[in-house]
């Protein structure tokens, strides 16, 4: 239940008689009012508090979330356990504050992020129990990074198994003391990096083999190739956190790694990357050696083209990207497909001399030779309406490639907001239709490509494509969709129509 708009936890009998006298006891004027555990941000304290703690849990909510109210009870318990390890949990309004939900990505309410001294990280767990809550955050106040001794032979099978898909990348820091920078900055940065592939793990000895106190990453041995080291070295003592971050996000990935669906944003949302899909397993040794086989050849090509990550894919557990690259089900055991810079998916026509064509295929991709794959509706043909009806083949030449302003709907044909908005557009388009470089469009959201930048967040969703910076679009991000509100979106925010405003006095 919520008293004074704070939640609790109703811990008595379930019966009438329990129900009503609780309830006649919290409504009494004199009740004590609950004091919620949760902080609440703003954009005067959002930098400032989360700066200041270790651990802290934001829930990024939305006056018109309709889930966000439900995990309220489960959030506040959490909160007042949490809170005793100091742990904190927090809420921003992305609604009222739209510049700092913009710069942490969040699109969907509610989104939970994870701060460590003011750095944002994912929060992984599904769970939106106040246990789950409880659970993923003490854990994430358990050491990063696990202690070795390296003479203890089952420790160090256990650290570099090969078990874990989910931690791919071994990290072991060696030092003379746990007193030195050098340690601290090993220990910040295996905080900060916690929700990666990497596995931290430290020794500390007096008499260090290597002589100085260094970090020493490898990948697993299943990833190497003849064209790698099998250890890279930061030795640099002097080296703060940042530093050393940037020296593991350097080789995160191996010259061909497997991309999953674990890996596909964390270490292969880079571009441009190709990815080769065919059987790839582990388990016996056979399989091994044929996932082997085929990723060595394809090293071979990766290493005289460092400008494109690669990496292998089994096409089974990868059907649907593979679908979405339009090559499932061709018959063929090797196939590829790439991601450009622009975002764009580019496949490889299916071949029986793989081997053979993969290096041409990749230096057309790396020319621009290839034409992108494209999820389109059919381009509609003579169009007379203002609202241009853009489809996935059309997009980048309607709304990216031109020289002037677009404000454009994404939609579906289920949604009955979506048509009402589809009438303020037609009505815009002719109020405006005096200002030639603005103009105005709909996309269905369910059946067309976009470009990278342009996401759905619901339906429907408006953005407006400045002719200054195409792939960086401003997001309508008001729940009111009203002529007179989307009028005054694009009077503050159209170059377009500014420049034609001042135009028009300058005449007058």
């Amino acid at each position: 239940r919520r008293v004074h708009g704070v939640a609790m936890d109703y811990d008595d009998a379930r019966d009438e008689d329990s129900f009503f006298n609780k309830m006649m006891e919290v409504s009494n004027p004199e009740f004590e009012r609950p004091v919620s555990a949760i902080i609440s941000l703003s954009t005067d304290n959002f930098t400032s508090y989360l700066v200041d703690k270790n651990l802290v849990l934001v829930e990024f909510v939305s006056r018109d979330c309709d889930d966000c109210p439900l995990f309220a009870p489960n959030l506040e318990r959490a909160a007042r356990s949490l809170v005793e390890s100091d742990i904190f949990v927090a809420t921003l309004d992305g609604s009222t504050t739209p510049e700092i939900a913009k710069r942490y990505g969040v699109v969907e309410y509610p989104t939970f992020m994870i701060f460590r001294h003011g750095r944002a990280f994912n929060y992984t767990s599904k769970g939106r129990e106040y246990h789950d809550f409880e659970t993923e955050m003490s854990q994430q106040s358990t050491p990063a990074m696990e202690q070795l001794n390296m003479t203890n032979r089952e420790q160090k099978r256990k650290f570099f198994s090969e078990d874990d898909f989910s931690r791919l990348v071994f990290v072991v820091g060696y030092f003379h003391s746990t007193d030195e920078p050098f340690y601290h900055s090993f220990d910040q940065a295996a905080n900060l990096k916690r929700s990666s592939p990497f596995k931290f793990g430290y020794v500390v000895d007096e008499k260090i083999a290597f002589g100085v106190s260094h970090i020493q990453l490898s990948h697993q041995e299943r990833y190497l190739s003849k064209y790698e080291p099998k250890h890279y070295k930061f030795d640099n003592a002097d080296g703060n956190a940042d530093q050393v971050i940037s020296f593991l996000e350097s080789h995160v990935r191996p010259l061909v790694g497997e991309y999953t669906y674990t890996t596909m944003e964390r270490e292969y949302g880079s571009r441009p990357v190709c990815i080769v899909f065919t059987s790839i397993e582990w388990e016996s040794p056979v399989e091994r050696k044929a996932s082997q086989f085929w990723r060595s050849k394809i090293a071979d090509i990766a290493h005289k083209n460092s400008d494109i990550i690669f990496a292998v894919a089994d096409d089974e557990r990868m059907s649907e990207e593979l679908d979405k690259f339009g090559l499932g089900d061709n018959g063929e055991s090797l196939n590829a497909g790439c991601y450009g810079r622009d975002g764009r998916r580019y496949a490889m026509e299916p071949s029986d001399e793989f081997l053979d064509d993969f290096p041409d295929f990749v230096r057309g991709f790396s020319r621009g030779r290839i034409r992108p794959v494209v999820k389109s509706q059919k381009v509609p043909a003579g169009q007379k309406s203002p609202v241009y009806q853009v489809v996935g083949k059309s997009f980048y030449d309607f709304v990216i490639d031109p020289p002037y302003d677009v404000l454009i709907s994404i939609v579906k044909s289920s949604c009955s907001e979506c048509k009402k908005v589809d009438t303020i557009f037609e009505e815009m388009a002719k109020k405006f239709i005096a200002i030639r470089e603005l103009r105005f469009a709909r996309v269905d959201g369910e059946k067309n490509d976009l470009h990278p930048s342009y996401l759905i967040a619901n339906y429907p969703t408006i953005y407006l494509a400045s002719k200054e910076n195409k792939t960086n679009p401003i997001i309508y991000d008001d729940d009111l969709y009203t002529t007179e509100a989307l009028i005054e979106f694009i009077e503050e925010h159209s170059k377009a129509y500014q420049d034609h405003k001042v135009t028009k006095k300058g005449e007058l």
